[in-house]
């Protein structure tokens, strides 16, 4: 109880201790507010007497502000007034390499003056001096812009072209990487001048030097492809040509051997030089060879004049900038201009061989238009985009064009030669005739050109064409087909031409036989039975008809030795004779006599017939051979031992091995 009262006593103390702290708090707010009061009284006053002084304060300062801005433009409008005559001096004097830092700032102050003037005070003197003085100045850069131009734009040497072109073979020993140093159109100082002044130029919207950096370039390109030309003919004219040969070849033109140097082309020539070569074409004439080289020599100007656009196209977007608004058409269109004449005038010349009939000449297009089919994604590359030009980008497929309708109509006027050719001269020996080895080197060098030639070639099978997996393949297959059936129907009728006709016989097999020879040599048989599989085995079975016509020949020598009119009995032969009457020794003389005699005359005509295949005429041979010996040995050998005459010598002129010794000289005008 008593714990409980002194804890009751000990709160009690506690309360009066809390309330004397509180009243004692209660004073100090008390103070406090009143000393805040006081104190936000006198801030007050302060705010009312500082106040105004601050403002005023604020606007002496914005004054002192105006003033130094005023102060500095007058210095600078001050400073304005004397840029011409400061400026005077370097403009007159021109920019060069030297000076164009200086020159171009000049300028930039000519142009700030002039631009204030002309807004601020546009009657003023000083406007009209700063307009002739920026006029003086920006003549003098396009001048000067020319003038780098001209003095430092020199034709690219044909040495330098033609290591460029080289550089992309494989086996070149020069790198792209020297070349394109060694082609570099403009030293790298001078483009970076040209560039500075182009760019300024063009943020001032003037573009004179635009042209003139058109005209400066293409008559650097075009006397670059004029020099390039030049070479090309300095060194034909070099390298010596055969002598003429007489040609006999009105149909189809003269045999020919293409000589073709090495380099870039020698892919797109290979084809043009594989048939003749196979075909054993020796001679040429200087008219040949002119014109394979000049078809090299234009092969070499289309890439050149390619890889030289690409240079002009990098050239004008440095000196112009990425996005150049020249386009390359102004720079690129004369050269572009002179190299597709020079093609559509080489077309030219292939229409003139034509209707001279001079077929062979036409191929030369083949290895040219296949080159402009290669080359043309480069040039729709650098014709298109932003420096596109229309007449520029029109040339080359215009090219293609002419080239495709000079061909496709040189192949279709082949046929209608070979089907009407007027040619009457016939080989006396009955040998290949000109006409069929010059249609197989035609198509043999067709087999080189495939795509080439599938777009140019007009197809007559639709059905078959569009089931085909290799169209190109399949329109050439056709057009050989067409072309072999119209020869070997114009070769049947002027084999008629012969009197003979074991010699028609062996005129058509002559021919039957290299036309075989020619497709199975070249491939182009397997070509060909793309489109007609049974063309082999018709060719084979033309030739068996023909060597059994042929044998028809050997007819009236083995009339004699076949006794099929009065054959002796084997009894009185076998008598030794003794039993024959005059009757039939007379018989017996006059089969002999008839045998040797048709045999003579059969060697005396058949010996100047001419089978140039070895193969083929080892054939013949031996089917005589076989054909003549085991009749004439059994005719032979039943009368050898029979004295059917005192004078044996003159009737048993010829043993059968002699027979097969004659037989051997056959076809050989020299035996």
């Amino acid at each position: 109880m008593d714990g409980v009262q002194l804890k009751v006593a000990r709160q009690v103390e506690n309360i009066k201790l809390f309330q004397e702290a509180l009243a004692k708090s209660s004073q100090l707010s008390k103070g406090m507010c009143g000393i805040l009061s006081s104190f936000d009284e006198r801030l007050m006053k302060l705010e009312r007497t500082i106040l105004p002084v601050y403002h005023e304060t604020g606007n002496l300062q914005r004054r002192q502000e105006n003033i130094e801005r005023t102060l500095a433009q007058l210095e600078e409008v001050v400073q304005l007034y004397g840029v011409s005559q400061m400026a005077k001096p370097k403009i007159s004097q021109g920019p060069s390499d030297q000076n164009l830092d200086s020159f171009l700032e000049a300028m930039e102050q000519v142009e700030k003056a002039r631009d204030y003037f002309e807004q601020n005070s546009p009657h003023n003197i000083e406007a009209n001096l700063l307009e002739q003085l920026f006029n003086e100045g920006v003549a003098g850069l396009q001048a000067e812009f020319e003038a780098l131009l001209a003095r430092h734009s020199r034709p690219v040497a044909p040495v330098a072209i033609l290591d460029l072109v080289e550089a992309e073979c494989p086996q070149s020993s020069t790198s792209p990487a020297n070349a394109a140093a060694a082609l570099e159109p403009l030293p790298a100082a001078v483009v970076n001048d040209l560039s500075r002044i182009s760019s300024w130029l063009r943020k001032r919207n003037l573009s004179e030097h635009l042209d003139a950096y058109a005209t400066q370039r293409s008559r650097v390109l075009v006397r670059s492809m004029q020099a390039l030309r030049e070479h090309h003919k300095t060194g034909s004219a070099s390298s010596g040509t055969l002598p003429p040969q007489p040609s006999s070849s009105p149909q189809l033109g003269a045999n020919r051997k293409s000589r073709v140097p090495r380099r870039l082309h020698d892919a797109l020539m290979r084809g043009l030089r594989r048939a003749t070569d196979v075909a054993g074409l020796q001679e040429t004439t200087s008219r040949d060879e002119l014109l394979d080289q000049e078809v090299e020599a234009y092969l070499t100007t289309l890439t050149a004049l390619c890889r030289l656009m690409q240079a002009e196209d990098e050239l004008l977007r440095k000196v112009l900038g990425p996005d150049p608004p020249l386009a390359l058409e102004r720079v690129v269109l004369a050269a572009l201009e002179a190299v597709t004449q020079e093609g559509e005038a080489l077309a030219g010349r292939v229409k003139r061989c034509v209707a001279r009939h001079d077929f062979v000449s036409v191929l030369c297009l083949f290895p040219v238009l296949q080159h402009v089919r290669a080359l043309r994604k480069d040039y729709e590359s650098l014709l298109s985009g932003p420096t596109s030009g229309r007449a520029a980008a029109a040339r080359l497929p215009g090219l293609a064009v002419t080239l495709q309708t000079t061909l496709n109509k040189a192949l279709e006027e082949l046929v209608d030669s070979v089907k009407g050719d007027p040619e009457g001269k016939m080989p006396r020996d009955g040998t290949v005739h000109e006409l069929t080895s010059n249609v197989m080197v035609v198509l043999e060098q067709l087999l080189g050109f495939v795509e080439a030639a599938g777009a140019v070639l007009a197809v007559w099978d639709l059905a078959s064409f569009s089931q085909s997996r290799d169209p190109n393949r399949a329109a050439l297959a056709q057009y050989v087909t067409r072309v072999l059936s119209v020869l070997n129907l114009t070769l049947h009728n002027k084999s008629a031409r012969y009197e003979d006709q074991a010699l028609q016989a062996v005129f058509r097999l002559n021919n039957l036989h290299y036309v075989l020879r020619a497709l199975v040599r070249s491939g182009l048989l397997e070509v060909v039975q793309m489109y007609e599989p049974s063309l082999g085995k018709q060719y084979e079975e033309q030739i068996r008809d023909q060597k059994r016509l042929y044998s028809q020949s050997w007819s009236r020598v083995l009339h004699y030795v076949l006794e099929v009119d009065r054959p002796l009995s084997t009894s009185a032969v076998a008598a030794g004779g003794a039993k024959l009457r005059d009757k039939d020794r007379q018989t017996i003389k006059d089969k002999f006599t008839g045998f040797n005699r048709e045999l003579e005359e059969l060697y005396r005509v058949q010996k100047a017939y001419a089978v140039p295949d070895v193969e083929l005429r080892e054939s013949l041979k031996c089917d005589n051979k076989e054909f003549v010996l085991p009749k004439y040995k059994m005719f032979y050998d039943k009368y050898v031992s029979v004295p059917f005459t005192k004078n044996p010598d003159k009737y048993l002129k010829y043993t059968p091995l002699q027979v097969s010794n004659l037989i051997d000289q056959f076809f050989d005008a020299a035996a």
